[in-house]
């Protein structure tokens, strides 16, 4: 669900950024593309505190809040690196032929970025799948796949270790190898 909500959130700030021009433009990128630049145990220590305010720190809620605010921006400069490369008259010609901004968005700019989608949509994954920090703070109770690996290496190694971290390494590799051939596969069909 992470995966899936911080594509949304990305797709519709690359379109944002594309599509529309605003004075506080650069604040919005700016504030945007800032979770990935703070460093992560800061920003676990600041997202414990605002969930705590909230009420719903502990909650399952507040780690795919978490996990989408921290893997949003790399869905964003995905999506928006293909809307850079869409032609903007294709917009265009489906209004002028009685589309209204929905129905073109549906019909033209969302299987244009079909391919960033998909890989926006694994490199999340991979990248939510990875961070144990925010995982290991705004979970409380709950237990996440990178909160017991954590348990796990801190206390007596066994073969549990080792089957967790395959199982982790293979999925990661795996979502960043089907979005690699999407990418592939898709500049094959532009050529």
């Amino acid at each position: 669900s992470t995966a899936t909500i911080a594509t949304a959130l990305g797709f519709a700030t690359a379109y944002t950024d594309y599509r529309y021009s605003f004075r506080l433009k650069p604040i919005y990128l700016g504030l945007v593309l800032l979770p990935p630049t703070i460093p992560l145990i800061i920003m676990a220590l600041a997202m414990l505190a605002w969930f705590a305010k909230l009420g719903i720190s502990g909650q399952v809620m507040s780690i795919i809040i978490a996990h989408s605010v921290l893997t949003a921006p790399f869905a964003m400069a995905i999506i928006r690196l293909r809307l850079s490369q869409m032609d903007p008259s294709l917009e265009a010609a489906a209004w002028n032929l009685g589309a209204n901004e929905w129905s073109a968005m549906r019909r033209v700019i969302v299987p244009f970025c079909r391919p960033a989608i998909i890989s926006s949509f694994c490199l999340t994954a991979a990248v939510s799948f990875d961070e144990f920090a925010i995982s290991w703070f705004v979970s409380g109770l709950n237990k996440t796949i990178p909160v017991i690996i954590l348990e796990i290496v801190t206390g007596n190694i066994d073969p549990q270790v080792n089957a967790i971290g395959s199982f982790v390494f293979l999925v990661s590799m795996t979502l960043v190898i089907i979005a690699q051939v999407v990418l592939m596969t898709r500049r094959k069909k532009e050529n």
